[in-house]
């Protein structure tokens, strides 16, 4: 890779806190923020409340990946329980979000987006929704909002490392789970608008009075320069 024309970032969270300079949190009432501690690798660890909808946030702290360059993000994360209809995870890139703790999808069943969010491409759950399994959902100023479902068979599972990969390009996006392109990848033909400033992010919700605990290993960023 030649430095001179890509920005590559990764971060295994090796150090003693989390780097304030590279993350921002999001944090709902009652719930544990992303924090650097005393496990395995620099794994960091959130926790939400027992509470329905309470979600934890983790984003990267610049806004400055544009689709004309092709970002992508990789996640590596775990949580401790996995039951029906509990779960909302969101992962991938969007404009910034109006509210922190909230995803930038709306409504996947009928693909829609908020939350201060027009330009995205993000891989979305959400158990209060008909689909309760992964969808790449994507929306730009100027294209619609769309989606393509992942196989209904890659669902989380409980205390079980995950990894998650999105490419943006220019009004379209792709991603894959687990590193199974064969099996587990996504694209979609609509997306991000040239020009709109993007950040990835990694939310993850409870549904249900009962709370969760997620934990990340790593986090990749990428894109090429101007």
């Amino acid at each position: 890779m030649a430095i001179q024309d890509f920005f590559y970032f990764e971060d295994h969270f090796g150090s003693d806190t989390l780097d304030g300079t590279r993350w921002d949190l999001g944090t709902d009432a009652g719930a544990t923020a992303f924090a650097a501690g005393a496990l395995e690798g620099g794994t960091i660890r959130a926790a939400t409340a027992a509470t329905d909808n309470n979600q934890v946030q983790i984003r990267y702290a610049r806004t400055i990946f544009d689709a004309a360059r092709n970002p992508g993000a990789e996640i590596k994360w775990k949580v401790d329980v996995v039951n029906a209809n509990e779960l909302e995870v969101e992962f991938g890139f969007s404009d910034p979000l109006t509210d922190d703790t909230l995803s930038a999808v709306t409504d996947v069943d009928t693909p829609a987006s908020g939350n201060g969010a027009t330009d995205l491409v993000v891989i979305h759950m959400d158990g209060d929704q008909t689909l309760k399994t992964y969808a790449l959902v994507s929306d730009g100023t100027t294209d619609a909002a769309a989606k393509t479902n992942f196989g209904t068979g890659i669902v989380p599972v409980a205390a079980a490392y995950a990894t998650m990969m999105v490419q943006v390009y220019a009004n379209k996006g792709y991603a894959v789970i687990d590193h199974n392109i064969a099996d587990n990848s996504a694209a979609v033909d609509t997306g991000p608008d040239t020009g709109v400033l993007m950040r990835p992010h990694f939310t993850l919700a409870t549904l249900a009075a009962a709370d969760k605990t997620v934990d990340v290993d790593y986090f990749r960023l990428w894109t090429e320069l101007p």
